[in-house]
């Protein structure tokens, strides 16, 4: 990030504050998922999951609003 601060010219910080604040969070987000996932990979949780009537959209749906709700 330093170096791309040093590198722009004056007065072109506006999308970079927007990218800088929204970059951060969103990457450990996604960081985030991917550890959980694997966490219930090795305890068999979705292995569980796929003999239940549970839709791929209802997990997802459920991880994004708990997540979310965490995030609050």
């Amino acid at each position: 990030y330093v170096l791309i601060l040093l590198n722009l010219p004056d007065g072109q910080y506006g999308w970079l504050t927007v990218f800088l604040i929204f970059n951060d969070p969103m990457g450990l987000g996604l960081m985030f998922i991917g550890a959980l996932y694997l966490f219930e990979k090795n305890e068999n949780t979705l292995q569980a999951l796929s003999v239940t009537p549970l839709r791929a959209w209802q997990y997802l749906a459920s991880k994004t609003i708990t997540l979310s709700l965490i995030a609050l």
